[in-house]
Formats: structure tokens, sequence, C-alpha cells
């Protein structure tokens, strides 16, 4: 019986099927994932307050101090992925809040969700949400970029040429 049902049915019949149910399912993910994100976005928030705050009164203040640089540089780097993590949380919640269901297309693209937040945002007419979402951005790339110079200045000096000896240059 059944096997004369699945006969009436071709390969498209079942690619559009498994096509809705895998539709179905992303969307159901995704407003799973949206209640998740509701739910730790507080604490994204806070932390990432906290981080920016650890990075303008001890980071910058403390890589003068060439000893401490490549805990620094963990650090900051460490900093701005939290930052980021809070960024893209709210950037995400927007996009949600203004798109509904069709923000599931725009969910993996990860930062670039940051454009079009701010962007909604603006034109919204909540320009300070979207100053904060572009300053929160800036401060992301800020602190990652300024981890990665720490680490270029690391590596600077520790391949300096008086680290080694040359026994040929004192031979001769």
């Amino acid at each position: 019986m059944l096997k004369n049902v699945f006969k009436n049915f071709d390969k498209y019949t079942f690619g559009s099927a498994g096509l809705a149910t895998l539709v179905l399912a992303l969307a159901a993910l995704s407003y799973g994932f949206t209640a998740i994100i509701k739910f730790l976005f507080p604490l994204f928030a806070a932390l990432s307050i906290i981080s920016c705050g650890i990075f303008l009164c001890l980071i910058l203040p403390l890589s003068l101090i060439h000893r401490l640089r490549p805990q620094l540089s963990r650090t900051a780097l460490i900093l701005s992925l939290i930052s980021g993590i809070s960024v893209w949380m709210y950037s995400f919640l927007v996009i949600i809040g203004y798109l509904g269901w069709l923000a599931l297309f725009l969910f993996f693209l990860f930062y670039s969700i940051v454009p079009f937040a701010a962007l909604g945002l603006f034109l919204n007419g909540q320009v300070i949400q979207g100053l904060a979402l572009c300053a929160g951005l800036a401060m992301t790339y800020l602190m990652r970029f300024y981890s990665f110079r720490l680490e270029s200045k690391i590596s600077k000096n520790t391949s300096n040429d008086n680290d080694f000896i040359d026994i040929e240059a004192k031979v001769l």
C-alpha cells in the first residue's frame, strides 16, 4: 500500500517537502535561539561595559610596561570577543524585532548584521541606540586591533638581533 503511494510521488515532491521541513526546523531553532539571546543579552551587555572599562582603565595604561604586554594582548583579545558577542546579540535582537522571521536569512551573517541593525535604528528615529551600536562595534574593533598591535610589538622585540651570539663574527 505505502509502496504505491510513494511510487506516485516524484523526486521534486520529496525535495519540496524536505525543503519545507528544513525551513520550518530552522525557524523553530531561530525562535528558540532568539529566546536564549533575549535571556543572555543583559548579562553580556553588563560584561561588555565592564570589559570596556577594564580595557580603558587597566590595559591601556599597563601596556606601557613591556613585561606585561603578552598577557595584556591576550586579555584585550578576550575582552574584544566579549564586547563583540554583546554587539552581535543586540544587532540580532534589533533585526528580529524589525524583520521577524525574515531575519532567519540574515542569521548566519554574524558581524554583517550590525550595519543593517544600525541602519534600521537610524531609519526608525532611534539615533541614540544606533550610535550606541556603532560605538560598541568601534570599541570592539579598537580592542581587537590594539591586541594585535601589542602582539606585533612583542614579536618585534623578541626577534632582536642581539638575542643570539654569532660565533663566526667573534672569531674573525
